[in-house]
């Protein structure tokens, strides 16, 4: 879990909710960042393992999308 308050671009809470889905495990609900805004974010940064992770990411949407 990566809890933050701002990007790294400066878009907060009121620009990102729009590219957001909840988790449930029945208990408890949670918000995250949708996949497509989290490979964007990901990729945009320039830490190595927000990069690392990137190619990852798209191989879950890649597989999504052959799910659906």
């Amino acid at each position: 879990m990566d809890p933050l308050c701002k990007l790294h671009d400066g878009r907060g809470y009121d620009e990102l909710v729009a590219h957001t889905v909840v988790l449930s495990d029945g208990e408890v609900s949670i918000r995250v960042l949708d996949l497509e805004t989290l490979i964007e974010v990901k990729d945009s940064t320039n830490r190595p393992r927000d990069k690392l992770v990137v190619p990852l990411l798209i191989a879950l949407r890649e597989r999504q999308s052959d799910e659906e």
